[in-house]
């Protein structure tokens, strides 16, 4: 099935990838993920016309790194105008470079695909602590981590509450088990709104 991109900036039209009730279930979780206080990230990726084809529609086999460039601090206020906005996630001034490439393994056959984003040594992103995860605990392995070079953009196709993946890890993580922290951010490739993902540290 052909995955269907929705207007960008449009809460109520966000559409997920091959979910049956994909609005309300958006919609949804949008609103108890705003009513407990937790934010939702949002992180814009530009690509060249190909590597975005690759990545989206292309072989789910593929394993070639695309380089892109990422913005988690300018958000286009419309891809027409080019207009851009402050948002909360960090400082950022200017684009960022990154490496992109498809995550998992059976997963890549989904019509809506994970990702991997990888910085390079010195990106401005990783001076900053943004992550606004779940909190830390008295034994939180993370405490003392403020920056990262590898972020991984779980697509959840699987599980539509998208909770599995962050409640499992914050579980551990309160008995002192090592686990990634998690958080949640609008993916937006090529100024197209392409879904709601898990954000996971790698």
């Amino acid at each position: 099935r052909t995955p269907r991109l929705p207007v960008p900036n449009s809460r109520l039209q966000q559409t997920e990838f091959g979910c049956e009730a994909g609005d309300m279930l958006l919609l949804l979780l949008n609103v108890v993920l705003c009513v407990c206080g937790i934010r939702v990230h949002s992180i814009h990726v530009q690509l060249s016309e190909y590597d975005f084809g690759e990545l989206t529609g292309g072989s789910s086999q593929s394993r070639t790194e695309r380089n892109g460039t990422v913005w988690l601090g300018l958000l286009p206020d419309s891809p027409s105008n080019g207009t851009v906005v402050e948002s909360d996630v960090t400082q950022l001034t200017e684009p960022t470079p990154t490496i992109v490439e498809l995550h998992g393994g059976s997963a890549r056959t989904h019509p809506k695909r994970s990702f991997r984003l990888a910085f390079p040594k010195g990106s401005p992103l990783t001076m900053w602590q943004w992550w606004d995860f779940d909190g830390h605990t008295a034994r939180d392995w993370t405490a003392t981590r403020t920056t990262t070079r590898r972020l991984v953009l779980k697509a959840s196709y699987i599980d539509g509450t998208y909770s599995r993946d962050c409640a499992v890890s914050s579980l551990q993580r309160s008995v002192g088990a090592y686990a990634p922290r998690c958080a949640f951010a609008d993916l937006f490739l090529n100024g197209q709104y392409y879904g709601l993902f898990v954000l996971v540290e790698r």
